[in-house]
């Protein structure tokens, strides 16, 4: 079943999740020049992925040697279209989806 992120577009947010029993730290941000959301994932104080584009379509952690998969970014209005500065958490929401579910979409 589908894990769902939480996120807010209230600006830099840091915050902990449990993801197949591991509690990852998570920063969240938006840079304004770029209009794109940015997130960091750390596990036990250790970096494990920086500057992870917040964009739809592609499971965004894919690149990463980390034992995460199958992240992605939804807008659940309109799919084509990335998180603006105002309807991150809202519209467009960050998802962890099991090998089933990837599978099925793509």
């Amino acid at each position: 079943m589908a894990l769902e992120i939480p996120l807010t577009s209230d600006g830099a947010q840091s915050f902990r999740a449990t993801i197949n029993g591991s509690t990852y730290d998570l920063f969240v941000s938006y840079n304004s020049r770029t209009e794109v959301w940015y997130m960091d994932i750390s596990l036990n104080a250790v970096i494990l992925a920086e500057g992870i584009a917040l964009l739809g379509g592609v499971d965004i952690v894919q690149h990463y040697a980390i034992s995460l998969d199958n992240m992605y970014v939804v807008n659940i209005d309109n799919p084509k279209e990335d998180a603006s500065a105002s309807n991150l958490g809202d519209n467009v929401l960050l998802v962890k989806l099991t090998n089933t579910e990837a599978e099925s979409i793509g």
